[in-house]
């Protein structure tokens, strides 16, 4: 009798849940806890200590995001359980703890035991708001990648610490994905870190010992000059502070002693410095890193033991007079918990996507955020740039210069100050050097077959109409004009408030007057994090300027602005020309961005090997944010190489950049202190003018299989750099290769990152056999080898099964149509490729406008299949021709095109099989 009335009881307790449309909300002892279903496998977590949910309009997430679809709500005594088709979440009733399961009922992600949740009082400057932070269980096999660019040679930040804001060279993007099954969207534009907030510190004085091991600080020589030869006058001959500010006229530091270990494991040690840095461990150089202006983290790690010293050396030496130095650590700790933390918050706010692939998450990250746009095909070929072209005529002649030479070209890029010195922001091209700007671009288009893309900013100097008109109109941000904020030339600027709609139509509409009425083909858009002051700049400081924002506090929405920003730009081109696609380079980016036409670059990076290293992880973390289109300044910004391009260690450097440039998202030259045009690194005959071209019009054969990849990220919401994780997930040892990535579905690329190289070690993942593109020799996959890396070649692999398109040897990439194709099947696998075609520049395939012709190889048939094609638009070619070759060792292989052709197919739409 009383097992019946305990289950009576059961069956007649009532819900302490409430269920609302697609929302089930849930009362905690403090605080609400709410559950959204957007989708059969997106749910959203929501947790407030208010009386209400913030109902405020999302800056991110897009409207149509959430969908009706069934679920189903169960509760029992201890949980409340949700299940959508391939996402489950339950809901642990006594500490708000919420777990979420996929499809087959597996856990991918836990909030740990407790809950996790905290929500604390903040403020800035008066403005009273809240901190919040949220924790997960991490389970030790777990790898996560993603939340942007980051320049620390890093790709796997499972455990890792992260201070994530916009600034030069790091691009912060609040989604990430995970080898268990799920990516995560923190919906918060505030400063955020990732990790424990407070794991990175100072290095405590009981771990530091002179020379003589007498505990309390480093032995420490200061010097007049950056090469170590003029000793200053200073009396400190020890200090236990690792910080040189830059105000300080000191010029260079040279730290030496012990360090004590009290733990044993990893140690992770932490630069936050310009100029130059090395840090040797017991003669193990740790960290050596260069950034003449630009104060980014590098990061490295070093295994140490328990009670023992180790010998250190820390050399630092001033470039430029706003240089600084500051050295931390963080201790070997407990990578079971991953921790999100952000400065201003109403509430707890994040989405979890559930799928059984990477490219799954990403696609629900696209249609919580907005769908990838189709990028114009011009934009795939070669971006010439550098730091910066400064007349009518430069720009001319250096696009003569590429015709004159058939080197392939695209686009000539404008940079900064074409404007008077004074007039920052004005978009007006100064008449003693640019005479007839409209007549240049004319002559660009019609007789040079060349697209120009100019620097724009959201930055204004009080000379110009622009400032004068957006000022009288409130649409500056009041405090850098009161306070006199200057930049480095000496002038008062302030930025636009992109986040009024109004500002946003009247920034566009000085560009259209002043730019795109002229012909301007595409935008670059410098310094829009935004760059507030110019050098060195914190949240703090960033959120001081920017505020009030059209939005709130800069405090609270401080990473959302480049957001706002390239959405002026795109709608407002959008409004003008409809039919036209808008192409956008910009230095920041955050949430929902790509559905703006945005590439993002590496930033102001220096030229040396360890960020020619760092860009490949760089660029692979931030395309697993979800954002498709990447590129990087060929050779760094900065070059610290006497001679520049006539200096062959610069010279061998740029070349291996420019090979791995040539397979990024976008293939763009770029950079300061040297010319970047292929003639000023050899004449025409040397190996590296040679080789850079060589790779320029391979990149430019395989412009079929580019645009095709171009158009998969819109319809299939495709990444085209890709980390190896991405295509092999059941091989752990790619868990943390950060040197080596696929380029689309095909093509393994390994860049050579080390100085006169001639050999580079790869690792070849398992569960496929490869195919190496010099050779046609076939090996398995699963084990590492050494690979021939001469300075002419790139290491490249393609998976057996692959199906890849070469078109004709192109000057441009819209000169004429991809006939013949020749098709290179690399036998060994099944394996498939369909090729996407539109009409190159117009919005239309937004309207079906495009085509894709199916190949299909049969391993055991030995047959290959072209299907029917499907769809059809204006100008499409009919009737083409497919040149077929079956790869093998001396067939198929290299840039050049097959001197053996195995079948030639007529191809009229219907579907066709060959036999090998």
């Amino acid at each position: 009798m009383v097992f019946i009335l305990s289950f009576l009881n059961i069956q007649a307790q009532e819900s302490t849940f409430q269920k609302q449309g697609n929302n089930i909300t849930y009362s905690l002892k403090e605080g609400k806890l709410q559950v959204v279903v957007c989708s059969e496998n997106i749910m959203q977590v929501k947790y407030t200590l208010a009386d209400k949910f913030d109902t405020k309009e999302s800056l991110i997430i897009e409207e149509k995001a959430f969908s009706k679809v069934p679920f189903e709500v169960k509760e029992n005594l201890t949980e409340i359980t949700i299940t959508a088709k391939k996402i489950t979440a339950k809901i642990n009733k006594k500490t708000g703890a919420v777990a979420f399961f996929d499809l087959q009922g597996k856990p991918i992600l836990k909030e740990v035991a407790t809950g996790g949740k905290t929500i604390s009082p903040n403020s800035f400057e008066g403005f009273q708001t809240q901190s919040i932070s949220q924790k997960f269980e991490s389970p030790s096999d777990e790898a996560i990648y993603g939340l942007g660019q980051h320049q620390d040679r890093m790709l796997n930040i499972k455990g890792q610490d992260l201070d994530l804001y916009q600034h030069n060279t790091e691009v912060y993007m609040p989604f990430f994905v995970s080898t268990k099954g799920y990516g995560l969207l923190w919906n918060n534009y505030s400063h955020t870190k990732f990790g424990n907030p407070d794991e990175i510190k100072a290095i405590p004085a009981d771990k530091l010992f002179d020379k003589n091991q007498k505990s309390g600080g480093l032995d420490v020589a200061f010097f007049n000059d950056s090469e170590f030869k003029e000793k200053a006058d200073n009396a400190k001959t020890t200090t236990t502070k690792l910080i040189i500010e830059k105000d300080n006229p000191i010029k260079g530091a040279r730290y030496t002693g012990y360090i004590l270990a009290d733990k044993t494991g990893e140690y992770a040690f932490y630069s936050y410095s310009d100029g130059t840095l090395r840090l040797k461990i017991n003669d193990v150089l740790v960290l050596d890193n260069w950034a003449p202006y630009a104060n980014a983290r590098d990061r490295n790690v070093i295994n140490l033991e328990k009670g023992k010293k180790y010998k250190i050396e820390i050399e630092w030496q001033r470039y430029h007079k706003n240089n600084s130095l500051q050295l931390k650590w963080r201790e070997p700790h407990a990578e079971n918990e991953t921790a999100l933390w952000s400065a201003a918050g109403k509430e707890i706010n994040y989405f979890v996507i559930a799928g059984e692939s990477m490219d799954t998450l990403i696609s629900g990250y696209r249609t919580l955020t907005g769908k990838a746009t189709i990028l114009p095909k011009w934009a795939m070929g070669f971006w010439q740039c550098k730091e910066r072209y400064k007349t009518q005529d430069e720009i001319l002649n250096v696009v003569r210069e590429f015709r004159k030479r058939k080197i392939p070209l695209d686009i000539i890029v404008q940079d900064w100050q074409y404007w008077k010195e004074d007039q920052w922001g004005s978009a007006t091209f100064e008449p003693s050097r640019y005479p007839n700007p409209t007549a240049m671009i004319d002559t660009l288009h019609q007789e040079l077959n060349t697209k120009f893309m100019v620097s724009v900013w959201g930055k204004f100097y009080r000379n110009s109409d622009n400032f004068r008109e957006l000022n009288e109109a409130g649409f500056l941000y009041p405090k850098p004009l009161a306070e006199n904020l200057v930049d480095f030339l000496g002038y008062n600027f302030s930025y636009y408030d992109a986040f009024n709609p109004a500002a946003r139509k009247m920034y566009w509409e000085q560009l259209n007057e002043k730019l795109y009425s002229k012909g301007a083909d595409a935008w670059w858009m410098d310094a829009s994090e935004p760059e507030m002051p110019d050098h060195g700049a914190t949240p703090e400081n960033m959120a001081h300027f920017m505020n009030p924002t059209f939005n709130g506090t800069g405090f609270a929405n401080l990473n959302a602005y480049p957001l706002q920003h390239t959405k002026a730009v795109f709608e407002g081109q959008m409004g003008e020309s409809p039919e036209k696609r808008v192409t956008i380079l910009t230095r920041s980016a955050f949430a929902g961005q790509q559905k703006y036409s945005t590439i993002v670059w590496s930033g102001d990076i220096a030229g040396e090997w360890n960020n020619l290293k760092a860009s490949i992880p760089a660029g692979l973390s931030f395309s697993m944010s979800g954002m498709p289109y990447w590129t990087t300044d060929t050779g760094g910004f900065w070059v610290k190489y006497k001679g520049g391009n006539q200096n062959p260690e610069y010279r061998e450097l740029y070349t291996r950049w420019y090979q791995f440039s040539a397979f990024c998202p976008i293939f763009r030259a770029h950079g300061s202190n040297t010319e970047r045009e292929i003639w000023h690194f050899g004449d025409e005959n040397s190996e590296t003018y040679k080789t850079q071209l060589k790779f320029n019009k391979l990149h430019y054969r395989l412009m079929p299989y580019i645009y095709t990849l171009n158009g998969m990220v819109n319809t299939n919401d495709y990444t085209m750099m890709r980390a190896l994780v991405m295509d092999f997930p059941n091989d752990t040892k790619v868990f943390n290769i950060d040197n080596q990535y696929m380029f689309g579905p095909s093509i393994l690329v390994c860049p050579v990152t080390d100085e006169a190289a001639t050999k580079r070690e790869i690792y070849l993942p398992k569960g496929a056999t490869w195919v190496n593109f010099w050779t046609g020799e076939t090996l398995q996959g699963g084990q590492t080898i050494m690979t021939p890396a001469p300075l002419d070649q790139l290491p490249l692999f393609i998976k057996a099964g692959s199906i890849v398109p070469f078109g004709p040897d192109l000057q441009y990439a819209l000169e004429k149509n991809a006939d013949p194709i020749e098709l290179r099947i690399y036998t060994g696998a099944n394996g498939s490729f369909s090729l996407y075609e539109d009409e190159n520049t117009n919005n239309n395939y937004l309207k079906g406008k495009s085509s894709t012709i199916k190949f299909e190889w049969n391993e055991i048939n030995k047959t290959l299949t072209i299907g029917d094609r499907e769809g059809d638009f204006d100008g499409m070619l009919k009737d083409r021709i497919f040149n077929i070759v079956f790869v093998s060792k001396n067939q198929g292989i290299g840039e050049l095109a097959s001197a053996k052709i195995d079948k030639t197919v007529k191809y009229t739409g219907k579907s066709i099989t060959i036999k090998n």
